[in-house]
């Protein structure tokens, strides 16, 4: 039972629900005739926001060299990189979560990356 308020969701619902608004609003995949039913967007949708959360939880706040997910020597702080981690953690890095989530993916890169970027920012010297 969720016993949040009725106007507060959880982290992994509000993943779920941005995955599935970028899949809805993917004209790329309207383009390339993929035509989901609503339990495959929702299934998906589900699956991208756990990955989601497993790789901030995962990573935080290692480095993402750290990361065990077989991208190898590419990974570094960058977005790119968290990105890759967040789709391998999906699926193994098929062809169709980069088709269709690469904007939510890219968005909870930038997320990840700003928090690696916080966590490890040197202490001020106060000089």
């Amino acid at each position: 039972m969720n016993d949040k308020k009725p106007d507060e969701i959880t982290l992994r619902d509000y993943f779920a629900a941005k995955a599935m608004q970028a899949l809805a609003t993917d004209l790329y995949a309207t383009k390339a005739g993929c035509v989901f039913g609503s339990d495959d967007i929702a299934r998906w949708a589900y699956v991208t926001a756990d990955a989601m959360l497993n790789v901030r939880e995962i990573t935080m706040p290692k480095h993402p060299r750290e990361f065990n997910f077989n991208v190898g020597d590419k990974l570094t702080h960058k977005t790119e990189d968290w990105g890759e981690a967040i789709i391998t953690n999906i699926d193994g890095g098929q062809i169709t979560i980069r088709t269709h989530f690469g904007r939510e993916i890219t968005y909870m890169s930038h997320f990840l990356s700003e928090k690696w970027n916080k966590i490890n920012q040197e202490p001020p010297t106060g000089e």
